[in-house]
C-alpha cells in the first residue's frame, strides 16, 4: 500500500557484525514532502486568513501607506514629523540611523494603515446594507441603484476570494412579534373559513399578549448576541434531530445533462475520471478560496458559509441528535462498485492525479469487481444508513466500533466523497413523458441499498454513462451542491474532454496501487440488523411515486414577454394544478435563500395567496364568468403579490423562522403555547423548490451542458413534493413526488395536471 511507504522509510537491522541503516530513497523523499505540504497549507491558511481580514484593503496599501509617510518625513511636514522624530528618540539608543528612522516610519504607516482597514470594512458593511435593488425591474435598475453598483465595485475592487465579504455581511434581521402574526394571520385567509380563522385570530392575540412578548425579548438578545438567530437551531433541530431515515425525509438527489449526448460515446469509468477530477479542482478552489462569491445582479455577494462542508463531511448517527462530522483534508474517495467498497487514492505526491490516471484506477475496480458476485450481506450494507437514526447510531456503536468494520467505517466517513458505479441503465427518451420515472425513483433512494446517505455527496454512474447525485441536506441547502454538480458538468467536456473513442485524453504513466479493498466482519447479529434494514428500505421505496416532467412547449422566454415573473408564474400553474387535483387549497412551501445576510440559508414562502385563490376559483369556473383580460389581470396580481412575498422572505420578512425560533425558545423554558403547537402542526400538503441555474461565471454556456435539476419526496404523507428548474428560453423540469399507500395523490396525474395548467395559463395570451 502506497499509505505504508513512509513507514519503512528506514530499516533499522542489528546483525553479529553491528547495525545496518538502510534508507529507501522515494519513501524519504515521500516523508520530506508530506511535511513540506503540511507546512505549506499552514502558511497558505496564515495568508488566507489576512488577506481576508483586511479586505478590502490589500499588503500593497500598506506599501503605498509606507512610502507616503516617508515622503512627508522628508518633507519635514507635520503631523508625521513629529510623531516619527518621537518613536525615533524612543529607538535612538538600540538603533543607529537609518534604522531608527525607518523603524519609526514603519510603525507610523502600520498604525494608520490599520485605521484605513477599519475605515474600508465600515464602509464596505455600510454598502451591503443596500436593498433597494431587490425593489427594482431587474435590468431596470434606478439612478440611486447604478449609483451604489458603481461605488460598491470601487470599493470592493476585484481581487475578493471565496470569504471576503462575510464579515461585512448584515446580520440576519428579526423582525417584530406583530409583523409576523399579522402576516401568519394574512397567509392563513385564504385556507380557512370564517370560524376557523376568528380561532386562528384569538389564539394569535392571546400569543402575543402573553408569553409571545417573553419568547421575543429572549430571541431578541439572540439576535444581538449570534452571527444569524435561525441557522444554528434549524440546522439542530430541523435536519440533524430528525429521527426519520435520511434518504426519504430530507436527503435530494440531482440530474445529468439528460439533453446532452452520452450514451454510447463516453465511458462510465472515463466520465467518472473527469468529474471526479472537476470536483476535486472545486474542492481546491473552495480549499484555498479562490472560488468567487456568488454575486446577485452582479454587484452584491451572497454569503458563502455553507461551502467549507461540500467535501470531506460526514453525518454521524447519535442518539437523539446527529452531528455533522467535516475533516479538514483528505485525499481519498470511497467506491461502491456493484455493491462492494473500495478506498481509492485520488493524490499522488500531493498532486491530484490526472483524469486518464483516475480512468485506469476505475477499470481495475470495476475488473476487480466483476470477479466474483458480491454476498448478499454486502451488497444490501448501505441500507443500514437508511433507517431510523436512532437505530443506526446503536448498530454503529455495536458491529462497526472495533476492527475490521470500523477501519472500513472509517475509510468511506473519511472520504471526500462517495463514487458508486450501478449496473443499471439510466433511462430517459426526450418525446416519452413517463420514460424516466422509474430511473429518477431509483436516482432517490437508489433502490434502498446504494447510497450511504450519511455522506454529504454521493456520485452515481450508470451503465449508459449517464450520472446522478444523492446529497444529504443538513451541511447545506441545493444552490451549493447544485454549483458543485454545474462545475463539473461543464468542465468534463469543456476542459477535460474525452477522446473519439470515449476515454480521457493523455495517456497514464504512473504506476499506481489497486485501491484498497475494504471488507467487513459480518456476524450473524449483524447480517440480521442488515436484512432488516434492508427490508424497511424495499418496502418504503415501494411506497415512492416519483415522476420526471420534461416541458418543452415554453420556458423563461415566454414568461418575460408577457411581464411575469418566471418563479411567480410557475408557483401560480402549480396552485392551478393542485387544486383541478385535489379540489382543496392547502399550506404551499416554497424555499427562498436568505443568504442576502450572513450565514443565512432558507426561508419559507407561503405561495397560497387570496390572490392565487381568485385566479384559480376563476380559471376552474365552469362557465367562466371572467374575460380573458380580467384573468390575465388576475394573474399578473397574484404573480406580483408572490414576488413581493418572495422578496420579502429574502430580506428576514418570513413568518416560519420566526415563528420556528420562538417554539424552540418555548420547549427550552418548559412553556406551553396552543398558538405555536398549532403552527407546528400545520401540514404542508404541497412542498416546493426551484433549482439553482447558472451559477458558474461562465453564464453564457447552453443550459444542456448544466443539468436537469433534482427532487425529493413528498413532505407529507398526503401531499406532493414539486421541485422545477427553469432551464432554458423553452425548456422547464418538473420533479414530482406523493406515496403510492395515499389515497388522495397521483403523480401521474399530478403531472398532467400541471402540463394542463401551464397551457391553459399561456393561452390567456394568445
Amino acid at each position: 500500500m502506497a499509505e505504508a511507504q513512509p513507514a519503512v522509510a528506514f530499516q533499522f537491522i542489528v546483525t553479529p557484525e553491528g547495525w545496518n541503516l538502510k534508507v529507501d530513497n522515494h519513501a524519504l523523499t515521500a516523508v520530506f514532502m508530506s511535511g513540506l505540504r503540511s507546512w505549506q497549507r499552514s502558511l497558505t491558511w496564515l495568508q488566507r486568513r489576512f488577506i481576508t481580514g483586511v479586505y478590502p484593503a490589500t499588503w500593497a496599501s500598506w506599501i503605498l501607506v509606507f512610502f507616503v509617510i516617508l515622503a512627508l518625513q522628508f518633507a519635514d511636514l507635520p503631523p508625521t514629523y513629529h510623531i516619527n522624530r518621537a518613536v525615533s528618540s524612543y529607538f535612538s539608543s538600540s538603533l543607529n540611523p537609518p534604522l531608527d528612522f525607518y523603524l519609526a516610519s514603519s510603525i507610523c504607516a502600520s498604525i494608520l494603515w490599520l485605521f484605513f482597514v477599519l475605515v474600508s470594512r465600515w464602509g464596505l458593511w455600510i454598502l451591503l446594507q443596500y436593498q433597494g435593488f431587490l425593489f427594482e425591474t431587474p435590468g431596470k435598475p434606478s439612478l440611486l441603484t447604478k449609483a451604489w453598483a458603481v461605488v460598491l465595485r470601487l470599493w470592493a475592487g476585484s481581487d475578493y476570494m471565496l470569504y471576503s465579504f462575510q464579515h461585512a455581511l448584515p446580520k440576519l434581521p428579526l423582525p417584530t412579534l406583530k409583523e409576523t402574526l399579522k402576516r401568519h394571520l394574512q397567509t392563513m385567509r385564504p385556507l380557512c373559513d370564517d370560524e376557523k380563522f376568528d380561532n386562528w385570530t384569538r389564539l394569535s392575540n392571546e400569543f402575543e399578549q402573553g408569553i409571545g412578548r417573553r419568547l421575543q425579548l429572549y430571541l431578541t438578545i439572540k439576535s444581538w448576541w449570534s452571527s444569524n438567530w435561525v441557522t444554528d437551531w434549524w440546522e439542530d433541530y430541523v435536519y440533524l434531530a430528525n429521527r426519520q431515515p435520511l434518504g426519504f425525509s430530507s436527503s435530494f438527489y440531482g440530474l445529468d445533462n439528460l439533453l446532452y449526448p452520452m450514451e454510447g460515446k463516453v465511458k462510465p469509468a472515463s466520465r467518472a475520471a473527469n468529474m471526479v477530477h472537476a470536483m476535486f479542482q472545486f474542492r481546491r478552489m473552495i480549499e484555498l478560496e479562490t472560488l468567487p462569491p456568488l454575486i446577485m445582479r452582479d454587484t452584491r455577494p451572497l454569503c458563502s458559509a455553507q461551502y467549507v462542508r461540500a467535501f470531506n463531511t460526514t453525518r454521524i448517527p447519535q442518539k437523539d441528535k446527529d452531528r455533522l462530522r467535516h475533516i479538514n483534508n483528505t485525499s481519498h474517495i470511497a467506491v461502491n462498485c456493484f455493491g462492494k467498497w473500495y478506498k481509492m487514492n485520488c493524490y499522488y505526491m500531493g498532486d491530484p492525479l490526472r483524469p486518464c490516471d483516475l480512468e485506469k484506477q476505475f477499470v481495475k475496480i470495476m475488473e476487480e469487481a466483476t470477479l466474483y458476485p458480491v454476498t448478499e450481506s454486502e451488497g444490501r450494507l448501505p441500507s443500514v444508513t437508511n433507517v431510523n437514526r436512532d437505530k443506526w447510531a446503536e448498530a454503529r456503536a455495536e458491529f462497526f466500533s472495533s476492527g475490521l468494520n470500523k477501519d472500513s467505517l472509517k475509510a468511506i466517513e473519511d472520504a471526500a466523497f462517495i463514487i458508486c458505479f450501478t449496473g443499471k441503465d439510466f433511462e430517459f427518451k426526450e418525446d416519452v413523458i413517463d420514460s424516466a420515472d422509474e430511473s429518477v425513483r431509483r436516482a432517490l433512494h437508489g433502490d434502498g441499498h446504494t447510497y450511504w446517505f450519511d455522506k454529504s455527496i454521493t456520485v452515481t454512474f450508470h451503465s449508459n454513462s449517464r450520472v446522478t447525485a444523492s446529497v444529504e441536506h443538513s451541511w447545506a441547502d441545493a444552490p451549493v451542491s447544485s454549483q458543485v454538480f454545474e462545475y463539473a458538468f461543464y468542465h468534463e467536456v469543456r476542459s477535460l474532454g474525452y477522446t473519439l473513442d470515449g476515454h480521457t485524453m493523455g495517456e497514464s504513466n504512473l504506476n499506481l496501487p489497486p485501491a484498497q479493498r475494504l471488507n467487513w466482519d459480518f456476524t450473524p447479529n449483524m447480517r440480521s440488523f442488515v436484512d432488516q434494514c434492508y427490508l424497511e428500505n424495499v418496502s418504503a421505496c415501494e411506497d415512492v411515486d416519483l415522476r420526471f416532467f420534461y416541458f418543452k412547449e415554453f420556458g423563461k422566454g415566454f414568461m418575460k414577454t408577457v411581464r411575469c415573473s418566471p418563479d411567480g408564474f410557475l408557483q401560480l400553474a402549480l396552485q392551478l394544478a393542485y387544486f383541478r387535483d385535489i379540489g382543496q387549497f392547502h399550506l404551499t412551501y416554497e424555499a427562498s435563500m436568505t443568504r442576502l445576510y450572513r450565514e443565512g440559508r432558507t426561508e419559507t414562502v407561503r405561495s397560497c395567496t387570496t390572490d392565487s385563490c381568485e385566479f384559480v376559483r376563476a380559471m376552474c369556473e365552469s362557465p367562466k364568468s371572467k374575460s380573458k383580460d380580467e384573468l390575465r389581470k388576475l394573474l399578473r396580481k397574484s404573480v406580483k403579490t408572490h414576488q413581493e412575498l418572495y422578496r420579502d422572505c429574502m430580506l428576514g420578512k418570513g413568518i416560519d423562522r420566526h415563528l420556528f425560533c420562538l417554539y424552540v425558545l418555548a420547549r427550552y423554558m418548559k412553556v406551553k403555547s396552543d398558538f405555536l403547537e398549532e403552527v407546528i402542526s400545520e401540514k404542508w400538503r404541497l412542498s416546493t423548490s426551484q433549482t439553482a441555474i447558472h451559477q458558474m461565471l461562465q453564464n453564457s454556456v447552453d443550459w444542456r451542458q448544466l443539468h436537469c435539476g433534482g427532487g425529493f419526496n413528498t413532505v407529507d404523507s398526503d401531499g406532493y413534493g414539486i421541485s422545477y428548474i427553469i432551464a432554458g428560453e423553452n425548456a422547464l423540469f418538473f420533479h414530482i413526488s406523493s406515496k403510492f399507500s395515499s389515497p388522495k395523490t397521483d403523480s401521474n396525474r399530478f403531472r398532467n395536471n400541471i402540463q394542463a395548467a401551464l397551457r391553459d395559463m399561456r393561452e390567456l395570451f394568445n
